[in-house]
């Protein structure tokens, strides 16, 4: 089924809440584990939750919700997992990469309920944009830090960070998403880039050089493509739904970059009714030896889950097995190529079911560093991701050895 822009925007039931915060919010503890790893940071906020509570939009607080109920469940066996609460981004961390303009009109009309174009804000939305960006933020200098660097942290299951071995993975689940958002503009369910915003620092903190950004989100991250077009230090790789009415539109395999950024954005679109054997395939054709021979300090992904077969707009047909298949050799690449530095930002995904069991296994994959084998995918790729996959080994293969 082709779903249009404007169906996106079509309100849904408002599902049961779970539960308020407290009756599912983490106690800090640690959890023992036979596995030996250097585990994993897990960041989140209450007040998250608690953007667009009032209305009927597909972006529900009970996404975010389901999400912290499933790790809890599921920390036992995720091993070395770490818990913390983030800070709001500092305005002027944001203001690397956004305007100022656009800052002060979400500041304006924080704590009102306001609809501009394409986008709804609610009482809490200003102050959960700027945790979420705050998450994203932390997730990456947690992973970069140096331990000379880590000093208080927060406490993390009764512990700081600083007492023990430091995590190199990072995972923040964050509500508004980000990866719609441009410099000067919103767009979508999106507020502010999270991830462009941790990028954006990182390097201008240098804490790295060089950082690939890995989109797994159904929708083309146009605004984090945007943001990156004509940095070389920074290559963006997006795998999508593209085609007629699909949104946004954008991402198509000649979008390469511009400037000095030419061919530092690669864009993977695929057809509706994709699965694991098509996203597994552009992975290892395409994203490892692109990486390889790129090289990065740091590995950041835009972590969507809305190509889910089980979610309710994607159109798209990715198992859990195909999103372990992904981050086992997201995490692998970071292990070969910096060290280990990975983190992840929450996207899109819409399906509570598919959620509560992708992000506790993502979580678990990032922990282990990519070491366990994920499941096998048996079936063949469509013929028109191969023919797609051609098309980029042609438009790049001026740069890259593909």
């Amino acid at each position: 089924i082709i779903f249009s822009v404007a169906f996106r925007f079509i309100a849904m039931p408002v599902r049961p809440v779970l539960g308020i915060w407290h009756r599912f919010r983490p106690t800090f503890r640690t959890f023992s584990s036979a596995v030996t790893s250097n585990g994993v940071l897990f960041l989140t906020h209450p007040t998250m939750c608690e953007h667009l509570r009032e209305t009927k939009h597909p972006d529900q607080p009970i996404r975010l919700e389901t999400i912290i109920q499933a790790v809890e469940k599921a920390a036992p066996t995720i091993p070395g997992l770490h818990w913390a609460e983030p800070s709001p981004a500092e305005r002027s961390t944001i203001e690397r990469v956004h305007h100022k303009a656009l800052v002060d009109l979400f500041e304006k009309h924080a704590g009102a309920f306001w609809i501009g174009h394409n986008i709804i804000t609610t009482a809490k939305s200003c102050e959960a944009a700027f945790l979420a960006a705050g998450a994203a933020v932390e997730a990456v200098q947690k992973v970069c830090a140096t331990p000379a660097q880590v000093t208080e942290v927060g406490v993390v299951y009764g512990t700081s960070l600083a007492t023990g071995p430091l995590p190199r993975a990072a995972f923040a689940a964050v509500r508004p998403p980000g990866s719609h958002a441009s410099a000067h503009t919103y767009e979508q369910w999106c507020m502010l880039n999270n991830v462009a915003i941790a990028v954006q620092d990182a390097l201008d903190s240098k804490l790295v050089s060089k950082v690939l950004i890995v989109d797994t989100g159904v929708c083309h991250g146009f605004g984090t493509q945007r943001i990156f077009a004509e940095n070389p230090n920074v290559l963006c790789f997006s795998v999508h739904s593209f085609g007629d009415y699909v949104y946004p539109g954008t991402g198509n395999v000649e979008e390469i970059g511009t400037g000095e950024g030419t061919g530092f954005t690669v864009n993977i679109p695929l057809a509706l009714g994709a699965g694991d054997a098509d996203y597994v395939k552009a992975f290892n054709a395409v994203l490892v030896p692109i990486a390889e021979q790129f090289v990065p300090d740091l590995i950041v992904v835009s972590a969507g889950f809305g190509a889910h077969h089980e979610d309710p707009y994607g159109g798209m047909n990715v198992t859990d097995a195909g999103f372990a298949n992904m981050f086992t050799t997201l995490a692998a690449l970071a292990g070969r190529l910096c060290d280990g530095r990975i983190a992840a930002v929450l996207e899109d995904g819409c399906s509570l079911p598919a959620l509560s069991r992708c992000v506790p296994s993502c979580l678990r994959v990032l922990s282990e560093g990519g070491t366990t084998p994920p499941p096998p995918i048996t079936r063949d790729p469509m013929p028109s991701t191969l023919g797609v996959l051609e098309r980029v080994k042609r438009v790049h293969g001026k740069r890259w050895k593909l």
